[in-house]
């Protein structure tokens, strides 16, 4: 429902989250008390559901509430010698280089989605287009207990070294959007290459012959961009032109 931000440039469900929290901690809803659902949650903020399921599993996380399939979100008694071991293995870490009201948010929709059918949860981690950020998370997350990483890699020329290490470990790591030439860990990505030819294609048909490649980035440093150029490269080539 239109922008995922607030006016503060933070995530919509960080809003919820922050009063659910506060009117817990103060003692407005009891111990066992239920929460609003999840579409009440929505309705009451404006937001899609995804947004106020968001902000549930972020208090489920903090050991504020529990949640039951059903039934609902419910206050937690405090108990001081309980450990939040409950999630031990059963959080997936995201990486991204920034979060914005369109784009990515796909993505963290669909890993949501997805995840949620089979008892896992997704955190959210912005890198903000910093290489050494984007280490700092690759090499913590797994410390602290997530079970995998789904990452959207700065560039494809940074932290080579700590996406191998995590693949020599054997920890679980997907990359999207781009893939690391020469190290062998899962990727999921749109067909670039093809997608430059096709494009390169079209106008040659339409009866171009100079036909020029724009990039605000270098071709090194992604793997999507790079497979484009060489998509359009492609394509001058079979129609014979230099």
């Amino acid at each position: 429902m239109g922008t995922h931000m607030t006016s503060e440039n933070r995530p919509l469900y960080s809003k919820i989250f922050d009063d659910l929290k506060a009117k817990i901690v103060s003692g407005e809803y009891a111990a066992e008390q239920q929460l609003p659902t999840e579409i009440e949650l929505a309705e009451m903020y404006g937001v899609s559901r995804i947004t106020s399921k968001r902000a549930l599993i972020e208090l489920e996380r903090e050991g504020l509430i529990y949640r039951k399939r059903g039934s609902g979100s419910f206050v937690k008694k405090f108990e001081p010698q309980s450990q939040p071991s409950e999630l031990n293995g059963k959080i997936i870490s995201m990486v991204l280089p920034y979060v914005v009201a369109n784009g990515l948010l796909g993505y963290i929709q669909g890993a949501t989605e997805y995840l949620d059918q089979k008892g896992f949860y997704l955190t959210i981690h912005s890198s903000n287009w910093s290489k050494e950020r984007e280490k700092e998370f690759l090499t913590s997350l797994p410390r602290k207990g997530t079970a995998g990483i789904l990452l959207y890699p700065v560039s494809t020329l940074k932290n080579l070294e700590t996406v191998y290490a995590l693949h020599m470990n054997r920890f679980p790591i997907v990359t999207f959007d781009q893939y690391y030439d020469h190290v062998p860990i899962g990727s999921v990505v749109s067909n670039n290459f093809k997608g430059g030819y096709l494009a390169c294609s079209k106008l040659l048909e339409l009866g171009h012959r100079r036909i020029a490649f724009v990039s605000s980035i270098g071709i090194e440093y992604r793997s999507s961009v790079r497979d484009r150029f060489f998509g359009y490269c492609n394509a001058l080539k079979d129609a014979g032109i230099e």
